[in-house]
């Protein structure tokens, strides 16, 4: 089959909390309220009617606020497959849709039950050979179209003490960032941000600026012909040889190795420090 479809899973994602990243485009649907879908630029809300598109080698993750009884369909298409499609549509959504990018939007309560109809009609076609191609192709479309329709409707990070940190951290990798500076910023006493940025992310601070430095690092490995030196100047590391044990420490492998095994990704991505912290 040229898609994959998880349909209705419920409880906790076993990649939750933890970066990780698709080698395929992929859509993924909420049937739940509460949390965020974090990128290392981005801000999401988890919202039930939520739809976010993400491109291939996107790092993400999800951080739903009661992730036991967490709700999501996910669809993952072929790269040649999602191409063929937006040829059909023969419109801007290759600006939009393209591989390095998310858009995510959240539909009007009144299309949720027209947008889990195409997630039935896409269960049901991966299930029949016969017509599963074009059934396949008129359900994402539509998706497509949704997702285009309702992502102007929304300002995707509201402002909280969370979003402004992580706007901040993420307009700040490339230099040191502080914790003092990031409290400061969200006009909050040291121990208390730090405190409640924890129970919101599972990790402390500057373990989220590792963890984002890492992810934005592994993208560039993959995606670009860029010397690791450079990688790791652009990334915020202060010099070759502490990117280099650092990357190792965390991701099991050296970033030169990571960079060859760069066709498998989407298993690769779970480095073994960030295990430590899914909660």
């Amino acid at each position: 089959m040229s898609y994959t479809l998880m349909y209705k899973e419920t409880g906790k994602d076993i990649m939750y909390k933890i970066w990780h990243c698709s080698n395929r485009p992929m859509i993924i649907f909420s049937h739940s309220d509460g949390g965020s879908i974090v990128f290392a630029d981005k801000l999401f809300p988890i919202k039930r009617g939520t739809l976010c598109y993400i491109g291939a080698k996107k790092f993400h993750y999800t951080m739903p606020e009661n992730p036991d009884s967490y709700v999501r369909s996910k669809i993952f298409c072929s790269n040649e497959n999602f191409e063929n499609t937006l040829k059909i549509m023969q419109s801007n959504f290759n600006n939009k849709f393209g591989h390095d990018n998310e858009v995510c939007a959240i539909v009007d309560e009144d299309k949720i039950e027209e947008v889990e109809n195409l997630f039935d009609t896409l269960n049901e076609a991966i299930n029949d050979d016969q017509y599963a191609s074009a059934h396949y192709t008129s359900a994402f479309i539509k998706l497509l179209i949704y997702i285009d329709k309702y992502a102007l409707r929304y300002t995707p990070s509201p402002k909280t003490f969370f979003s402004t940190a992580i706007s901040y951290i993420n307009s700040n990798l490339n230099d040191k960032i502080t914790v003092d500076e990031i409290a400061e910023v969200c006009h909050m006493s040291k121990y208390y941000f730090c405190r409640r940025f924890k129970q919101i992310v599972g990790y402390t601070v500057m373990e989220y600026i590792l963890n984002t430095r890492l992810a934005n690092a592994k993208v560039l490995l993959t995606s670009t012909d860029l010397a690791i030196s450079e990688i790791s100047e652009r990334c915020g590391f202060s010099g070759f040889s502490y990117f280099s044990r650092v990357f190792k420490e965390n991701c099991g492998i050296t970033p030169n190795e990571f960079r060859k095994r760069g066709v498998g990704l989407e298993t690769h991505a779970t480095n073994h420090r960030e295990k430590n912290y899914a909660t």
